[in-house]
This record gives structure tokens, C-alpha cells and sequence, in this order.
């Protein structure tokens, strides 16, 4: 985080709110005066992150005050009562004595904010919070290559680590994005923000999966040949082949199994040897390093890519899939490691094009964070697509407008929602005009971890998203590679077109439609 981001405090006593002053880097007071009681200022600058000091109870003294980061505009006003449910909140409290507690006396209980798992923030209304991996861990991105020569000998990111003597926990050399990550003292990240060679510095931070457990344009035709059929099949795969909902019948092109593509999924790993996936799954890379383990300790990597690929539970019966693991067993998954993974997909694809990945190529995001602004991230996924690997992405499992969600409001993803087996928009899933398209994301079944012929069923848009990756990888297969952006576009346009209920105002009425049955 950017220096002097703690200047804003705030104060309780009783239920009523008082604003400290902040300053900027000189020192100097920027908090204007006459404010509302309740009201935050968030003053102008480089910085748009926030620390804020919160107080739990209601009486005069307060019982126990926390400390918290949060994302909120440069230069915007905020009321407490109304507003501070929208704030992305980028730490957990300093103080975690409780499992669950409320921040209560400074924003009139509006957020609920529990610990889930090891630590991980989940609030009541708002399952997806985002947290710092670790304070002085950060993502240090240089600036493009400024001749022909470094771009070729590239040693620019070796040289910026070595002028440091750095230990960096990985390294991005891909393209246009170079940079590494690293832990960093105050003085080294005060040398490399004045490095000219450095572009930005991010603070490295967690992501998470998009997984609720449940208690135990006219359509233009996509070309049809031969038929074949899956009878019963589960009902979101039924649903994804006919116009009506209701069907138990799965119908697809026989041309159109995804064969000859690559199917990247960046999760919490995969268990390769469940019979969903008979040959065609590998674990290629383990970045996470917190579970000890390269298995898929979740379950929801597993579960993802059966959806996509399963010879059972998957739309593309003959894809290949490529899991890369980015994600811990409790769904966390560091940015630096995503970062890692993305690189990793536009590198291990290049090898395969003559081969494994002739008809196309495909990367599964199913996380995410309320973030809209990590350079790091848009920049990679831009990457990726310029690369020509079409990129999906869950949209958040928040029911909030996905335009405030990362990867899902990068405008170089299909970003998917969730519906339910009755047409209707997931209680959960995210909406609004950057939403591509929606597909089933509900009461999902699909392989599972433990024996080789597992099978869980899980709810959330890291179930929908799949769904895309699937049916672009059964449209590749048939008619061969095609641009990311003019492949979302074609699944747009053969969706079911307003079929959908309970969608907010400005979202579109999309639901994903292989074209194979009336």
C-alpha cells in the first residue's frame, strides 16, 4: 500500500461517529471541514486505499476496536449508514478473538464479518472478501521493454532483483508483463519505486473460489451434424441443449466434443485420476506452496473441470484439460500465484498449437475479489487474450453488480453468471451489464475427490463458468480456432434470449445454448 494510506480514523463514541483528519505525504491536513457526523472523507491523492480504525459496542466506551483496510474513490464522501456496505474491504480486523463478530458503533451493524476456514473474511450478506497475504508481500511490475534488445535478451527483471539482492517468490517474463513478486523491507520498496524501470507496485493479496456448498439479437443456428445424446443427464447439461427448460435429455454434436483443445483451469488443483476425466486431465504446475500437497485437497478444482471436460458430468467429453494449481484447500488463492499461472497458460499453450491444442485454447477463472483495479491482473488476462486463449470468468457469488469484481469485470473475459434450474437468477450470483452471459450454477453435480468415481454437488458461479469454457471448446473443436472476443460474441448470440427472471435492471437476459435441440 501506498505510504500515509493510514491518515484516516475514525472514532467511536456511543452511536455517534467523529472523523479524524488524514494527512497526505508532507504532512499536510486534507480532510475538509464540515462534514456530516457519520460521514467518511477519502481524501484526494495517489492512494485509494484506506485504514480505518472501527470500535465494536454500543455503550460510551467501546468494547474493543479493530483495525481494517478498504478500497474506497480518491476524493469521495461516504455515509456510514448507507454507504459502507459498498466498501471493498481489503483486510481482515487486527482482532480475531471471536469466530464471528460485528463491527458495530461506527457503521450501525450493517456488515457481519465472520472467520471462515483459516481466516479468511466472509461476511453474512457478502460471501467474498479480500485479504493481504501478507503485509510486506508485493507484486512489483516493470515497464515494457525499451528496444529491440532488451525484449530479446530479457534480463530486465533479473537485473532489477539482482541491484536488490531479492529473493522473489516468482518471476514474470511473459510478453509484456514482466515483473516479480517478493517480500519487501520499507527501503527496498522505497528503491524501486523510484526505480525508472518500474511501472507500479501492487500489495499482493488473496483471491477467492466461487463455490456455495449446499447442505447434503435473433439467435443465428450454430451448424449441427450427427447427434448424440446423454440420457438422464444432470439437469444443468440438459438445460444447456434445449430452448425449454425442464428437459432430462443432454444433446450435442458429435463433431463437437472439444477434441483437439486445451483447456487451462487455474484452481485449487485436480484429481486426475477420477474416471470423469479418463485420460485426458494433467496437473501441470503447483504454485500454491500453503497446502504441502500438489492434490486437489478442495475438491472444487476437480469439480470445475468435470463440468467443462467430464466424460459424465461435462459438456466437452473429449477436451483435454491442463489444471494449474493457484488455489489452497480453503479456496484462497494468492494474486502472485495467479499471476504465475496466467503466465504460465500463454507459455505451455504456445508449445501445443501444431498439437494438443490445434482447434483452440481455453482458461477457466472460477475466483475472484472485490477489486476493479489491479493492473497485475488486467494486464495478464489481456495477455492471455491477445495470445488467443479465451478467458471465462465466474462473476462473484456477492449479488452485487459484477462491474466491482476482479477477474470477472476485465473487459478481455466472458464473465458468467449463475441461474437455477427453474430460470431464475442464483440468489447469489452477481449481475449487471458486464455480465456476458448466465449459465446453470445451482444444485450442480460433477466429479469429486476421494475415490474415482466421486461426486458432490455445489452451487455457485465457479460452477457456471465451466459451462462457457465447455461450450467454446465444443464450438472450437467443430469449426476450429476462432478469436476470444468473436467466441463470447457467438455464444452471446445463440443464447436463449430472455428466459431468465429475477434479473436486476441492465443486465442482460442470457442463458448459455449449445444449439443442438429445439
Amino acid at each position: 500500500m501506498n505510504a500515509r494510506s493510514e491518515g484516516l480514523h475514525l472514532q467511536c463514541t456511543g452511536e455517534k461517529v467523529s472523523n479524524g483528519s488524514s494527512s497526505d505525504e508532507d504532512g499536510r491536513t486534507v480532510h475538509p471541514k464540515g462534514l456530516h457526523p457519520r460521514q467518511i472523507w477519502v481524501p484526494r491523492g495517489r492512494f485509494d486505499v484506506v485504514r480505518i480504525t472501527l470500535c465494536e459496542g454500543w455503550g460510551v466506551t467501546p468494547v474493543r476496536f479493530f483495525v481494517v483496510t478498504a478500497s474506497m474513490a480518491p476524493g469521495a464522501a461516504y455515509f456510514v449508514r448507507d454507504d459502507f456496505t459498498k466498501v471493498n474491504f481489503l483486510s481482515r480486523p487486527t482482532d480475531l478473538r471471536q469466530d464471528c463478530h460485528f463491527l458495530s458503533s461506527c457503521f450501525f451493524r450493517v456488515a457481519a464479518i465472520c472467520t471462515y476456514g483459516r481466516g479468511t473474511i466472509v461476511s453474512t450478506t457478502d460471501s467474498l472478501k479480500l485479504e493481504n497475504v501478507d503485509p510486506d508481500s508485493y507484486l512489483v511490475m516493470l515497464k515494457p521493454p525499451q528496444n529491440a534488445l532488451e525484449n530479446i535478451v530479457d534480463t530486465l527483471v533479473d537485473e532489477v532483483i539482482a541491484a536488490l539482492n531479492l529473493n522473489p517468490k516468482r518471476k514474470y517474463k511473459n510478453g509484456r508483463v514482466k515483473g516479480f513478486s517478493a517480500i519487501l523491507s520499507s527501503s527496498q520498496l522505497k528503491s524501486l519505486k523510484s526505480n525508472p524501470k518500474v511501472a507500479y507496485i501492487e500489495s499482493d493479496a488473496t483471491l477467492k473460489i466461487q463455490v456455495i456448498i449446499p447442505p447434503q439479437d435473433t439467435p443465428s443456428p450454430i451448424p449441427k451434424r450427427a447427434l448424440l445424446s446423454q440420457s438422464p443427464a444432470p439437469w444443468n447439461l440438459a438445460r444447456l441443449s434445449h430452448r425449454s427448460k425442464g428437459q432430462t435429455t443432454y444433446i450435442y454434436d458429435s463433431s463437437a466434443t472439444g477434441q483437439g483443445t486445451c483447456n487451462y483451469i487455474l484452481d485449487t488443483g485436480l484429481y486426475t485420476q477420477h474416471n470423469d476425466f479418463q485420460t485426458r486431465a494433467t496437473l501441470l504446475k503447483n504454485f500454491d506452496l500453503s497446502d504441502n500437497s500438489d492434490k486437489d485437497l478442495s475438491g472444487h478444482g476437480t469439480h470445475v473441470a468435470a463440468i467443462l471436460a467430464g466424460t459424465t458430468h461435462g459438456i466437452a467429453k473429449s477436451a483435454t484439460i491442463y489444471a494449474i494449481k493457484v488455489c489452497n484447500k480453503s479456496g484462497s488463492c494468492n494474486l502472485s500465484d495467479v499471476i504465475a499461472g496466467i503466465a504460465l497458460v500463454i507459455s505451455d499453450s504456445k508449445t501445443r498449437l501444431s498439437t494438443t491444442c490445434a482447434n483452440g485454447v481455453t482458461m477457466t477463472l472460477s475466483f475472484g475479489a472485490p477489486m476493479s483495479t489491479w493492473r497485475s491482473m488486467q494486464e495478464s488476462i489481456q495477455a492471455a487474450t491477445q495470445a488467443g486463449i479465451f478467458v471465462v470468468a465466474a462473476a462473484g457469488n456477492d449479488n452485487v453488480d459484477v462491474k466491482g469484481t476482479t477477474p470477472a469485470s476485465s473487459p478481455f473475459v466472458c464473465s458468467v453468471g449463475a441461474s437455477d434450474i427453474n430460470d431464475t437468477k442464483a440468489s447469489f450470483s452477481n449481475h449487471g451489464a458486464t455480465i456476458a452471459i448466465f449459465a446453470p450454477g445451482v444444485n450442480i453435480k460433477s466429479a469429486w475427490i476421494g475415490n474415482i468415481d466421486a461426486s458432490n454437488i455445489l452451487s455457485g458461479t465457479s460452477m457456471s463458468a465451466p459451462h462457457i469454457a465447455g461450450l467454446a471448446a465444443s464450438i472450437m473443436s467443430s469449426q476450429g480456432p476462432q478469436s476470444p472476443l468473436s467466441l463470447c460474441n457467438r455464444i452471446k448470440t445463440n443464447a436463449n434470449i430472455n428466459v431468465l427472471s429475477g434479473l436486476p435492471g441492465g443486465t442482460p437476459n442470457r442463458l448459455a445454448y449449445n444449439g443442438a435441440a429445439a
